[in-house]
C-alpha cells in the first residue's frame, strides 16, 4: 500500500455567542518506520504496562484491541492477511473523518518475488495529521489554495522557512474592507491570489462553487430542500464524501438570501454527536451516509428530513408529533412536500434549471429526483406540489460518459493526479523574486486522471 492521497474538506463551527468560525483542513499521512515506538505509544495510551504481573491477561486483551500487524514483531517482517488489508479501504478511513478516532494506514508493498498469495510485507506505517485554517470569514477557495501551496512548499527546498510563509498569510496579509478594495498576494511570481469582500448592498460573500449542490441534487430536489429550510425544518445532508457536505450546505444557505439561516448549523457533524438529531430545534447538519444504512427508517428521529446526496434522494419521513407515536399514542403523519407559491416556485425552478441543470449527474440507479415519505415509501406524483415534478429540462440531454460514482471518486482528493510533485519556482519575497528555485525531490510518474467536481 502507498500513503493515501491528501484530502481537503471545509467545515464550520458555531461559537457560544452565535458567531460562526469557518475552516479548511488538509489531511495528510506522515510516514514512520519505528513501529516499536508506535506500538509502545498505543499500548501506553490504552493503560497497559510492560511491568504488569498479569502479562498473559494483557496479551489477550491486546490481541482483541490491536490490529495483528501491530502485534507482530516490530523488528521483523509483518505479515498481513488479505482480509485485513481489505478492511483499510478508502470509505472506512473516511468514516473516521472529522471527530474520528486513532487512524492508521499501512504501506504494504508486496515483494514481486514473494509467492505467498494474499499476503503482504510491510515495515512502514502512515500516521494522519491535518493542516487547518480558521477564520470568521468564509474564504473557502482561498484556504484551499493556501493549504495546498503550503504542503507543496514543504516538499521542496524553499528560500525561506515554512513558518515564514504561514506568518505572512496569517498576520501580514490585510483583510480588505467591504467594497471595491482588493488585496492581491502570493508566494510565487506565477500564482497570485486575491481577496475581496462585497459591499453591504450586494449579494453576500460566496467563495465556493455551487457545482457540488447541483451536480448531486436535481433542481426539483434542491427546491424541496429549500422549501424545508424556509419552513425551518430539521434537515440532515448525508454523503460518504465529506468534501461535499460544507459546499452543499453553504450553497443552500446562500440560496435563502435575503433570509439568513438562524438555526443550528453543523455542515460536518461528528458521528459521536448523533444525539443532536433529536434536538427539538431547527438545524442543518451534515453526516456520513452510513447513517442511512445503519439506522432503519422506523428508528430515525421524526421531523428530520434526510437528504442523500450520493443518490439524489430526499427522505421526508414523518411530521414531528412530539414523540407521541413512539409511545403508541398516535400513528403519526407522513410528511409531504412543503407548500410554496406555485407561480413564484415554478419561476425559480425554471431559472435554476436553465442555469445549473447542465452539471447534474444522474445517479447510477438511473432515477433522478426521488422523494420518499414515511418509512421510505416513494411519494406519488399526485401528492407532490407542482414544483417537485421533475421534467426533462432538469436532466442533461447529452449522454453522460461518466458515472456519478466515478465522478465523485476523486472529490475528496486535494490534488489532481501528480500536482503536488510539480516543482515550485520563482518564490516571491519582500526584496523581489527568487528565480530558478528547483525542487530537490524527484517527480513520480503521472497517475490516473479523471473528472472531479470543482470547488
Amino acid at each position: 500500500w502507498h500513503a493515501q492521497s491528501p484530502v481537503f474538506y471545509t467545515f464550520c463551527l458555531t461559537c457560544s455567542d452565535g458567531s460562526r468560525l469557518y475552516g479548511g483542513a488538509l489531511k495528510l499521512h506522515d510516514r514512520t518506520v519505528d513501529l516499536q515506538a508506535l506500538r509502545d505509544m498505543v499500548v501506553q495510551s490504552m493503560g497497559y504496562s510492560n511491568n504488569n504481573e498479569n502479562d498473559d491477561d494483557d496479551d489477550e486483551l491486546l490481541k482483541k484491541n490491536l490490529p495483528s500487524w501491530l502485534l507482530n514483531d516490530p523488528n521483523g517482517v509483518h505479515i498481513i492477511e488479505e482480509e485485513e488489508v481489505e478492511d483499510f479501504d478508502d470509505d472506512d478511513d473516511l468514516d473516521n473523518g472529522p471527530g474520528g478516532g486513532f487512524n492508521l494506514s499501512l504501506n504494504d508493498e508486496p515483494d514481486p518475488l514473494d509467492n505467498n498469495d494474499g499476503m503482504a510485507q510491510s515495515d512502514i506505517a502512515y500516521l494522519p495529521k491535518c493542516l487547518v485554517v480558521l477564520s470568521h470569514y468564509p474564504f473557502f477557495d482561498l484556504w484551499r489554495k493556501f493549504l495546498l501551496q503550503i504542503y507543496r512548499i514543504a516538499l521542496v527546498e524553499s528560500p525561506l522557512p515554512i513558518e515564514r510563509f504561514v506568518t505572512n498569510f496569517v498576520s501580514e496579509v490585510p483583510l480588505p474592507p467591504p467594497g471595491k478594495v482588493e488585496v492581491r498576494f502570493g508566494f510565487t511570481a506565477h500564482e497570485m491570489w486575491s481577496i475581496r469582500r462585497p459591499p453591504n448592498n450586494e449579494l453576500p460573500l460566496v467563495d465556493f462553487s455551487f457545482q457540488p449542490l447541483f451536480a448531486t441534487l436535481s433542481v426539483s430536489s434542491v427546491m424541496v430542500v429549500l422549501a424545508c429550510l424556509l419552513e425551518e425544518t430539521r434537515v440532515a445532508l448525508l454523503s460518504k464524501h465529506y468534501a461535499l457536505l460544507t459546499p452543499t450546505a453553504e450553497a443552500l444557505c446562500s440560496l435563502l438570501f435575503p433570509f439568513h439561516w438562524q438555526g443550528m448549523y453543523i455542515p460536518i457533524m461528528p458521528y459521536s454527536m448523533l444525539d443532536i438529531l433529536d434536538a427539538p430545534v431547527p438545524f442543518l447538519v451534515g453526516l456520513h451516509s452510513r447513517y442511512l444504512q445503519e439506522t432503519p427508517p422506523e428508528r430515525r428521529p421524526r421531523g428530520v428530513v434526510f437528504v442523500d446526496l450520493d443518490n439524489d434522494v430526499v427522505h421526508l419521513g414523518w411530521n414531528d408529533d412530539g414523540g407521541a407515536a413512539m409511545f403508541g399514542e398516535a400513528e403519526g403523519q407522513q410528511r409531504t412536500t412543503p407548500a410554496l407559491p406555485e407561480k413564484d416556485a415554478l419561476k425559480l425552478k425554471n431559472r435554476l434549471a436553465t442555469s445549473a441543470s447542465s452539471v447534474y449527474i444522474v445517479p447510477d440507479s438511473g432515477k433522478a429526483g426521488v422523494i420518499t415519505y414515511g418509512n421510505e415509501t416513494p411519494l406519488p406524483f399526485a401528492e407532490r406540489d407542482s414544483y417537485c415534478h421533475i421534467n426533462s429540462s432538469e436532466v442533461p440531454n447529452k449522454v453522460q460518459s461518466l458515472r456519478r460514482k466515478d465522478a465523485c471518486s476523486n472529490v475528496d482528493r486535494a490534488y489532481n493526479d501528480n500536482e503536488m510533485y510539480i516543482p515550485i519556482e520563482d518564490f516571491v519575497s519582500g526584496q523581489g523574486v527568487f528565480h530558478e528555485r528547483k525542487s530537490t525531490k524527484p517527480t513520480t510518474p503521472v497517475g490516473r486522471s479523471g473528472n472531479r467536481l470543482r470547488f
